[in-house]
């Protein structure tokens, strides 16, 4: 394949042209090096190759004209990506003396250094945060990745990423990362590393197990065991996070942590976590679409991958009590998963007491690397968390209506809007009323706001919210939604609620053309700047805090973004599969 730009690349027989996905790291970037005057920095590309791991020849432009038949180092990015490191090979400047031709060994960013800085002391070069946040990486490089230029007197910042979302652009944290570049003062006031790991895998709540002990492990050896730092983290990663904060080493790596920020964090899991519940939900509320597929699902793309155990870890962990959990019930659906279901005392992470065995209609937690329970009765670390939690205000709940406008497009927002009202919709046992409770109105279509604001358990089935609005809106009925007081339920130095925040604007901000999204990164700026105030060391009490942020725009039905990246491949509510 041939480019404009006079990037060449030849596959080996056999291998298809379509396979393969390059980024020239070009001028304008390579030019941004600090070697570049001196020609240390002669070109860049990344190369992907899906399933494909012959070599390939490679010519690639240069940023200058170099002397024809001069020989330049063949370079990749070191462990942690802040240098390039010598591969043993090189590259051969062409008789024009503007490429450079060499052998790909696979897919991978290739840096052309210029041999002549060898001796310089600081040889070979920084990669530039711009090559390397624009190289494509493989499923398989895992671990902390530099982010701005390491240095020992800013305050040390991991990004910590969500379920499934090292698929996604820069783990999902592009938005927040455009924003800082942009930002000069913030840029200089923190060294930032993302965290990027298998989401597929346990969590480990235990914090010696998964991905808890990864990031542990991570950080150890990457900045020693004293180096005080702030944790930023969406969804699951707040969890990990968490785990690693409580159980990791000692079980006192809390202590060097300044604070964590968790936006949109399941602290109590999910109960769209639980497959059967959200099954049965779908087959009694809205029996008439198409969600089950959606939803739940054997495929990597159902939001809810049942045989995916870093996902099957954040079900809902019951802590409104056994006698105002699930409702256990028997129930029949056609589904991905079966026709017959058993909404059991397993499924709300209980033990099951029955003398006919484990309920097997569903995949169930793997409880030997902790559980989440138990993480959330260790509370040492409570007054360093400020939490980020958004919820739909105005949600209607009756039947499948609400769902007809999505017939004609499907993005990740759209996909948020429907499953907020199928998490509405999930009735929890009232045994004082009499009847069954929704005590998950308030949601952003993954987490309940009681769980990403980690609030301690209610005296009695009470929700978070009063319905002061019922009025005919449209074709169905339409609910206002108003928090009660939630001071006495903190457990966290701070929530921070987000009215008409999905779980991915959580992630995002709200942006295009309406806002530059910078309102709400300045709010989560401002967080981390308040607990790294407070200095390591132990938690100090402090009084619990429910602040509201607010950027002024519409409910979120009214914006549309995204990279249609969190839900891919499913079946919109009507219509073929796209």
């Amino acid at each position: 394949m041939e480019t404009d730009s006079g990037l060449r690349i030849t596959l080996p027989a056999g291998a298809l042209d379509r396979a393969v996905a390059v980024e020239l790291i070009g001028y304008a970037d390579a030019l941004a090096e600090p070697h570049a005057a001196d020609g240390a920095v002669a070109g860049a590309v990344g190369i992907v190759m899906p399933d494909i791991e012959a070599p390939a020849d490679v010519v690639c432009p240069l940023v200058a004209p170099l002397a024809p038949g001069a020989s330049l180092v063949l370079a990749r990015p070191n462990a942690t990506g802040s240098a390039w490191a010598d591969t043993g090979r090189t590259a051969v400047v062409d008789a024009s003396g503007f490429s450079a031709a060499f052998q790909a060994p696979g897919p991978g960013l290739y840096g052309l250094l210029d041999p002549k800085g060898k001796d310089d002391p600081t040889w070979p070069p920084t990669a530039s945060r711009s090559a390397r946040r624009a190289a494509p990486r493989a499923d398989g490089e895992w671990g902390l990745i530099p982010e701005n230029d390491p240095d020992p007197g800013k305050t040390l910042l991991v990004l910590v990423h969500g379920d499934n979302s090292s698929r996604a652009k820069q783990d999902r944290w592009d938005f927040f990362l455009d924003w800082v570049e942009d930002n000069g003062d913030v840029d200089a006031r923190y060294e930032i590393w993302r965290f990027r790991h298998d989401t597929s895998q346990v969590i480990g709540y235990d914090g010696d197990s998964g991905n808890a002990k990864e990031l542990g492990d991570a950080i150890a050896a990457r900045f020693g065991p004293d180096r005080p730092l702030l944790l930023l983290a969406h969804s699951r990663g707040g969890l990990v996070s968490r785990a690693y904060m409580c159980g990791y080493g000692d079980g006192r790596e809390g202590d060097r942590v300044l604070g964590l920020v968790t936006l949109a964090t399941p602290h109590h899991g999910s109960p769209g976590a639980v497959p059967d519940w959200g099954l049965e939900t779908i087959r009694g509320k809205f029996r008439d679409t198409d969600l089950a597929e959606v939803f739940y699902d054997f495929t990597y793309d159902a939001v809810v991958n049942v045989a995916d155990m870093g996902t099957m870890g954040l079900a809902w962990d019951n802590f409104d009590g056994p006698e105002h959990g699930i409702g256990y019930s028997a129930f029949s659906l056609e589904s991905p998963l079966g026709e017959d279901h058993v909404l059991s005392v397993l499924d709300a992470n209980l033990p099951d007491p029955s003398p006919e065995g484990p309920d097997e209609t569903i995949y169930l937690p793997d409880r030997r690397t902790g559980t989440l329970a138990e993480l959330n009765a260790d509370a040492r670390y409570d007054a360093k968390i400020i939490a980020y939690g958004g919820y739909d205000t105005d949600l209607g709940l009756t039947g499948a209506s609400p769902f007809n406008w999505l017939n004609l497009s499907f993005s990740d927002h759209a996909g948020l809007e429907m499953a907020i009202h199928v998490m509405a919709n999930m009735e929890a046992r009232d045994m004082g009323g009499g009847g069954d409770a929704l005590l998950y109105m308030a949601n952003d279509g993954m987490v309940p706001l009681q769980s990403a604001l980690l609030l301690e358990k209610a005296p009695a089935a009470e929700p978070i919210y009063d319905v002061i609005e019922d009025t005919d809106w449209v074709s169905f009925d339409h609910y206002k939604i108003d928090l009660k007081d939630l001071t006495p339920r903190m457990r966290v130095r701070k929530a921070v609620l987000c009215p008409d925040y999905d779980h991915l604007h959580m992630v995002e901000g709200k942006g295009g053309l309406l806002n530059d999204r910078q309102d709400f990164w300045i709010s989560v700026e401002n967080s981390l700047s308040e607990l790294a105030a407070e200095g390591p060391g132990p938690a100090d009490p402090v009084e619990p805090e429910v602040v509201e942020f607010s950027d002024s725009l519409p409910s979120f039905r009214s914006v549309s973004s995204g990279d249609n990246c969190f839900i891919r491949s499913v079946n919109p509510i009507h219509g073929d599969a796209k």
